[in-house]
């Protein structure tokens, strides 16, 4: 039992580093640097990023917010191993993708290889601390609830994990490209005349 809670507890900790750096590079290099879902070149890339959050939040209740067995462990463990396909496309597509901005940048680069290490070993472990009753296809789906640590880690990522699937959703329409596009215009440009000079133009424009 203690064993069991050493993993949880590691893979909450992976969960969230995974979460933090996730943001970072989800809304910050993805949306906002280098406008995936507004470049003509990088929208089926963005679209994979849509695809891969969705599987997330399916994942989440499946293996992460409660100790979870039989047929919803196992749907849980199918869905891993999609996301897991969808991550190996994008990084396959990137090349293509980021073509006309150099190509993934090496930090960029090391930020992905941090992320996806940690969200594997988040994984990796809550079902690395499953009992083994709990891969019966007959065991309940629901075993108990998860050690505090990682159900507060779990249940805190739930809510943020939806909206950033709705918001890579809104943004895979042409209106929420438009609207998103504007506020960033806007943005920037408050904070060029706050410190004196001109927006700067990090991404060629949308052709």
């Amino acid at each position: 039992m203690e064993h069991a809670q050493s993993l949880y507890e590691a893979g909450a900790v992976a969960l969230a580093v995974f979460l933090a750096l996730g943001a970072v590079d989800g809304l910050y290099l993805h949306l906002w640097r280098y406008r995936l879902h507004a470049r003509p070149a990088s929208r089926g890339e963005h679209r994979l990023h849509t695809l891969s959050a969705v599987l997330f939040v399916a994942t989440l209740p499946a293996v992460l917010l409660w100790e979870t067995g039989g047929l919803l462990l196992w749907a849980g463990v199918g869905l891993i191993a999609l996301d897991l396909g969808v991550s190996l496309f994008d990084m396959i597509s990137e090349r293509d993708s980021r073509a006309d901005l150099g190509g993934l940048s090496t930090g960029e680069y090391v930020l992905h290889m941090v992320i996806m290490s940690a969200r594997g070993a988040s994984l990796a472990l809550a079902l690395g601390a499953r009992p083994a009753a709990a891969w019966a296809f007959d065991a309940p789906w629901v075993l108990g609830p998860m050690p505090p640590l990682a159900a507060t880690v779990a249940w805190q990522a739930f809510p943020g994990a939806i909206l950033m699937t709705a918001l890579h959703v809104w943004l895979c329409t042409e209106s929420g490209v438009r609207s998103f596009e504007a506020l960033r215009a806007r943005t920037a440009a408050t904070v060029a005349a706050w410190r004196g000079g001109a927006a700067p133009a990090c991404c060629p424009p949308e052709a």
